[in-house]
């Protein structure tokens, strides 16, 4: 089980697993194939390098104080974000249902710890991170029901 003392503790984490989702769409951008995929995966390489530099310019102090009530998680932390292997070879479809795992797991999380949160601000702070993760699981489904059959969705 994982405590956490504070809001930078919690926020280390998110962004060790930012950076990690920005590893996987340089592995995914290097092994697409298909121009449409290697397009979206590097709108998504964009907008994930976007993210993670205000996430490393952002001054947490700036959203109260980042001591507050300590809690833990009741499963290991660690364990709640999937790691999946994918190398150039992955077929791109699995590529973007590993994405959209990983996603949503970051999702849950930063709503996890943003109902933990007495301060307004940093309440706010995580559900525009949680809001921001739900469009991009959005964005990619609406990719593969574009571009994939029925039968390829499906299995």
């Amino acid at each position: 089980m994982r405590t956490f003392r504070d809001l930078d503790q919690i926020f280390k984490m998110t962004l060790k697993w930012e950076q990690e989702i920005m590893d996987l769409y340089e592995i995914a951008a290097y092994g697409l194939k298909n121009e449409q995929s290697k397009e979206l995966i590097n709108c998504l390489k964009k907008n994930q390098h976007a993210h993670l530099e205000i996430l490393n310019n952002m001054d947490l102090k700036d959203y109260g104080s980042i001591e507050f009530v300590q809690f833990s998680f009741g499963l290991h932390v660690e364990d709640e974000i999937p790691v999946h292997k994918i190398s150039k070879d992955t077929p791109p479809l699995d590529i973007f249902r590993n994405v959209i795992k990983y996603e949503e797991k970051l999702k849950d999380f930063y709503t996890k710890v943003s109902v933990k949160l007495v301060s307004d601000s940093q309440t706010e702070l995580f559900e525009s991170l949680a809001q921001f993760k739900e469009n991009l699981v959005e964005y990619i489904n609406n990719f593969i029901k574009r571009n994939y059959d029925d039968s390829e969705i499906g299995g």
